[in-house]
């Protein structure tokens, strides 16, 4: 009496996480008797593993199929033993055959890392260029799995208006191979633009993940958004006055100006140059019969544009991401900390700015300085404008001359006990600057120590030594908190005063027992 058992061994290979998988066992009963089955085993894996059918009656020449369902839930080997019993049905003579089926399967996740130059957003940022001018970024694709992934990018219209989206930009190479012990891939994005386009935190480009190992071509198993911030416009001036000039009736040998004023109306500046072609001027005849030579006037005017240059001369200290960085001394909650910042105009013509302070906790702070600048615009300061151009702030802003340098006191005083950070943004003219951005790091803490291993007051020693008020020898500017719990400790609690010289005992105005 026996009930054969095929596979004794259960094997689901290679398996992506939270994928799920199942494979067929099968009960062959050759005798004339029905037989009884029943498996067990996998009660400790419930959640992972499960079967159609537990137990039951196979009839006399007949066979029956156990589906055993396998989900991926946690990365790693697993090995486990299903055991079946077999018995009559009555389960009068008991178990008459045992048979242990191994299962085993390994569980793997595809894991894809990139990174890319971000903007205050987060998004791929290629700032404002020309129309028909060009800008490149880097992005870095990195395999973190244990197994070969491929990738392919695609670039996809933002919205019913910007379906053209993918001709102002060019990804190369478009795809590729990622091998597990790749260090990494660069992966260039051109912004080339055609035309004028404003685009905002826009998820347009995709970048597909593919199961190089899964086999048939590979299997995608992620599809992964970049959001992308761009702008391109044309140049926008205006010139005054409009032509023609008019100098009006002249007496001979005197001299009239006129002022042209060209403005630069666009995000960008530009490069100009104003020329009047020679030509022949028509011959003049005055109506007193004075005649006057034909004459040619030529003239040229040239200029160039230029941007303002601002550089942060204080703090000199960088951080890993190149910005610079005001590192604050560890303080105690209450006390605080004030470090220079300079920014000096390096370009050649006056810098109109503003700074912005970002701090999700209140503990950063700024104050001016006497210095070369010059406030000329006023007034309050709009929420979110932060990156956004068409919002542009309404703090005061500072005009500070060629040459220059402006100071200011950045105050740390924490609110936390904890590590905190905030930025300063820089907004030169109207334009939030990516080049200028200054880290605050600091930390804040509150004193604790505890004593343990104090034996307990006997009252010969309760005798002797009294704790009469929370606040010890306080004329020296050390103060102590003391508070007495139960047991053998003693907690002290240091109060933010002025320090002293320490005591006998290792802290100013304390003493222990």
């Amino acid at each position: 009496m026996k009930l054969e058992v095929s596979p004794l061994e259960l094997s689901f290979d290679k398996l992506l996480l939270h994928r799920t998988d199942s494979r067929t066992l099968v009960l062959r009963n050759y005798t004339l008797l029905p037989m009884a089955w029943q498996l067990s085993g996998l009660d400790d894996l419930v959640e992972d593993f499960s079967l159609s059918q537990d137990n039951g009656t196979i009839a006399p020449r007949s066979e029956f199929e156990v589906t055993v369902h396998f989900k991926a839930r946690q990365i790693g080997s697993m090995k486990k033993t299903l055991r079946l019993e077999v018995s009559d049905p009555e389960n009068i003579v008991g178990v008459v055959q045992a048979e242990n089926i191994k299962i085993s399967a390994e569980v793997y996740d595809v894991s894809l890392s990139i990174d890319m130059p971000k903007g205050p957003d987060g998004s791929l940022e290629f700032g404002t260029i020309h129309v028909l001018d060009n800008v490149k970024k880097v992005l870095t694709l990195k395999n973190k799995g244990l197994y070969n992934i491929e990738y392919s990018f695609t670039l996809k219209g933002a919205g019913p208006r910007m379906q053209n989206v993918a001709s102002h930009f060019t990804v190369e190479p478009q795809s590729g191979l990622l091998t597990a012990s790749q260090r990494g891939v660069n992966v260039e994005m051109l912004f080339h633009p055609k035309s004028e386009i404003l685009l905002k935190n826009k998820p347009i480009l995709y970048c597909q993940v593919i199961d190089a190992s899964s086999g048939g071509g590979g299997q995608a198993v992620a599809n992964i958004p970049v959001r992308v911030s761009a702008k391109a416009e044309y140049s926008k001036y205006s010139i005054e006055p409009a032509s023609p000039i008019d100098f009006g009736a002249m007496i001979k040998g005197t001299k009239e100006t006129q002022t042209v004023v060209l403005e630069n109306k666009g995000m960008l500046g530009f490069k100009f140059r104003i020329r009047r072609a020679p030509k022949e001027a028509s011959a003049l005849e005055s109506k007193s019969s004075v005649k006057i030579k034909p004459q040619t006037l030529t003239f040229t005017i040239s200029g160039k544009g230029h941007e303002p240059q601002l550089t942060v001369v204080r703090p000199s200290a960088r951080s890993r991401r190149g910005n610079a960085v005001l590192r604050f001394k560890r303080l105690q909650l209450g006390d605080s900390e004030t470090l220079p910042l300079v920014i000096r105009n390096d370009g050649i013509i006056p810098a109109k700015f503003m700074l912005l302070l970002e701090d999700e906790h209140a503990a950063f702070f700024l104050k001016g300085r006497a210095s070369a600048l010059r406030i000329f615009h006023a007034g309050d300061a709009e929420e979110g404008s932060v990156g956004n151009e068409s919002k542009p702030p309404k703090k005061p802003f500072f005009l500070l001359p060629c040459g220059q340098s402006a100071e200011f006191g950045v105050i740390f005083k924490p609110t936390l006990a904890q590590h905190l950070e905030g930025k300063i943004h820089v907004l030169v003219g109207d334009t939030w600057s990516v080049k200028t951005l200054i880290e605050l790091v600091g930390e804040g803490h509150k004193d604790e120590f505890t004593l343990t291993g104090l034996e307990e007051d006997t009252q010969e020693r309760n005798a002797k030594i009294s704790v009469k008020e929370d606040v010890i020898d306080g004329k020296r500017g050390e103060a102590a908190k003391v508070e007495q719990g139960r047991g053998k400790w003693l907690i002290m609690r240091v109060l933010p005063l002025a320090r002293p010289g320490l005591s006998p005992t290792g802290l100013g105005g304390l003493w222990a027992w």
